[in-house]
């Protein structure tokens, strides 16, 4: 993701991160920049029942989405994304356009790994793909904010908030989305629940990106950040899934995204960049010594 430069050394260039937390906010809830113009219900217990099956159901299942981001510093402005997402195996494509620039990036998602191409942007291999592994927990800390950024456009990270953090949910009216009327929720994530909740292949990850939205450390026995909660508003559409998501992700530089879900069921044939094309980021070394090294395997994560 073309956003500030990943790696100096060896004269790569490949911008896949925003500014390392430069202009974040830490603790109280992050609401979006659209909930002060809605007629907001008090939160119920009926409303945050069907936010939390809503989600359930959606992260059992695959789907096309799109996403725009606004507002976002580290973007000069705005960038937009689209592809498919296998919720359930932590899996997907994306394109993703940035605004300003005009740069377009190549990404995959696995469980654990990342795998980016960006236009125009060679390696100093001269191999096209880079790989970033996810589990950052014992990483320099530029390395660990790298992979937040990177978790912060990831679909599955924000669905994920959705089933293991909702506290609270409240009606907001209706809104259009794709085309069909769907309900709108204007709910609450805490995100020490979602640390606690987490499981499945892409939890490690998770778990180190929750971290650095609250404000804690990623490790698991660290004590909480207090009022650790991001407000998002959420649209389910009349099949039962999150059809719609907007967030401001706390720490990400990233302003405003809105994520748009659709086509559901639909299959997601995720194919992994070939070996002889990627190279590897290594985070083993001192922040200030990143590098790339030769990818030591290319299976899919977890």
């Amino acid at each position: 993701m073309v956003l500030r430069a990943l790696v100096r050394r060896t004269g790569v260039w490949l911008a896949v991160v925003a500014s390392l937390a430069t202009s974040a906010g830490c603790g109280a809830a992050k609401s979006t920049s659209t909930t002060a113009q809605m007629s907001v219900q008090p939160p119920s217990a009926a409303a945050l029942a069907s936010v939390l099956s809503a989600a359930r159901k959606t992260v059992s299942s695959t789907a096309k989405y799109s996403m725009k981001m606004s507002n976002a510093t580290a973007l000069g402005g705005s960038a937009s994304a689209s592809g498919f997402f296998d919720f359930k195996a932590s899996q997907g494509t994306m394109t993703l356009q940035n605004g300003s620039s005009g740069g377009t990036e190549q990404i995959v998602f696995t469980a654990n790994d990342l795998y980016i191409r960006s236009s125009g942007t060679p390696t100093a291999s001269g191999k096209p793909w880079i790989l970033a592994a996810f589990d950052a927990a014992d990483a320099p800390a530029e390395y660990r904010q790298l992979i937040f950024e990177a978790e912060a456009i990831d679909p599955g990270f924000t669905l994920n908030q959705l089933t293991t953090g909702l506290v609270s949910a409240a009606a907001a009216g209706q809104v259009k989305v794709n085309g069909e009327l769907a309900n709108r929720y204007v709910v609450t994530v805490d995100l020490n629940r979602a640390k606690s909740n987490s499981a499945g292949a892409a939890a490690p990850a998770y778990l180190d990106g929750l971290s650095t939205e609250s404000g804690a450390s990623p490790s698991p026995s660290a004590s909480p950040a207090q009022d650790a909660t991001v407000k998002m508003v959420v649209s389910i559409g009349s099949e039962g899934y999150v059809v719609a998501v907007e967030v401001t992700p706390p720490r990400a530089d990233l302003g405003d995204l809105s994520l748009n879900l659709s086509n559901f069921g639909t299959p997601v044939p995720v194919q992994l960049p070939p070996q002889q094309q990627t190279t590897t980021v290594s985070h083993s070394l001192p922040s200030s010594e990143t590098s790339t090294t030769e990818p030591a395997a290319n299976g899919p994560g977890g």
